[in-house]
């Protein structure tokens, strides 16, 4: 799978990787505590990654500035994982934010393997998500993408921990410095590219 990566700033990074030690330690039976800190623009399965990837940097060619403001914890109770709500730092979707992913989209569904959409189309039920798939390869492209930094995916059971997750406070304002590009097998994700905004 190719997956493509905002970068969080180093405040951000850092209390991403507290809260996800802090739930490893005492729920175990949680999930994506191994990934690293980020926000998926995009995540597909394409036949070449690294044309792909020589394509799609023609994109960042201009500066771009992009700014990220965190402030809301919240969580989606309709995961991948049965039985499980994934907590998240929602981002603040802008027109550039937004401009971007359509821009990543667009030239990567060119990529994408057939096999893979004709696989997965009957994955998803509501309408707008199953279009996404068919047309990008990713089902949150578009209007309903809630860009955001995932925690951890935690069993439905542990309200205490959810509860004590959505109380936080901090606040996260920086431009994104960095898009990664990434190979993700798994939970094993390696970086194949880097890409510097300003």
């Amino acid at each position: 799978m190719f997956a493509v990566f905002i970068e969080p700033d180093y405040r951000l990074k850092k209390f991403i990787k507290v809260l996800k030690k802090k739930i490893y330690i005492n729920y175990k039976n949680s999930s994506f505590l191994n990934h690293p800190p980020h926000s998926t623009i995009f995540y597909s399965d394409l036949e070449n990654n690294k044309l792909a990837l020589n394509n799609i940097l023609k994109i960042f060619k201009r500066k771009m500035n992009i700014k990220i403001i965190c402030k809301v914890y919240s969580s989606f109770n309709d995961t991948p994982i049965k039985g499980q709500t994934t907590l998240f730092i929602k981002i603040k979707k802008n027109k550039e934010l937004s401009k971007l992913q359509l821009d990543l989209a667009n030239n990567l569904s060119n990529y994408v393997k057939k096999d893979y959409l004709i696989k997965n189309k009957n994955k998803f039920k509501q309408k707008y998500l199953k279009s996404s798939f068919l047309k990008y390869g990713f089902p949150y492209v578009g209007r309903h993408w809630i860009p955001h930094f995932t925690i951890g995916s935690i069993r439905n059971k542990d309200q205490d921990l959810k509860k004590n997750f959505l109380k936080n406070n901090k606040n996260f304002i920086f431009r994104v410095r960095y898009i990664t590009f990434w190979n993700v097998h798994d939970d094993r994700h390696i970086l194949i590219g880097k890409k510097k905004l300003y």
